[in-house]
């Protein structure tokens, strides 16, 4: 199939979809500066508690490591402490990241993927949080892939 021109579209399955020639930004947009203050800002309030929490990570203990070897330790830390679990978010307004790393240590990638960044960022890594569609699955006419809401990650 010709990929279409602009403002032509594909009819398939059901919808409709629209595609330009023009070339668009990238849904992923990379930092153009990684040493921007934004990728370690935190909330004051949470400082606090995310030293108390890396505190208990022996592996963090050691002086010097590499960006590399901490991230290795922080890997480390979910791998044998937390279980992936879809479940629902604490409804006693506590924060849900904190909740997850304190107290329940199971959740989703949201959690897993929120917490890390908070830690690294702590430890003043450089660090963002992202999200989307992790797809597989190939539309039968072959130009695209489908995106359920099963394939959203973090």
């Amino acid at each position: 199939m010709k990929a279409p021109g602009r403002n032509q579209q594909i009819d398939e399955g059901g919808y409709t979809v629209y595609r330009s020639n023009t070339n668009s930004e990238s849904a992923w947009q990379e930092p153009t500066d990684c040493n921007d203050p934004m990728y370690i800002r935190l909330q004051s309030t949470l400082i606090p508690k995310l030293d108390k929490i890396l505190a208990t990570i022996p592996k963090l203990n050691k002086q010097d490591l590499t960006d590399q070897q901490t991230f290795a330790a922080l890997i480390s830390f979910f791998s044998n402490n937390f279980k992936y679990k879809i479940r629902k978010l604490p409804e006693n307004g506590d924060d849900p990241v904190i909740d997850f790393m304190t107290k329940n240590r199971e959740g989703h990638c949201e959690l897993f993927a929120s917490s890390l960044a908070l830690l690294l960022r702590r430890l003043g890594i450089p660090t963002r949080y992202i999200s989307g569609f992790v797809c597989a699955e190939r539309h039968p006419s072959g130009s695209y892939f489908v995106a359920r809401l099963g394939d959203a990650h973090a």
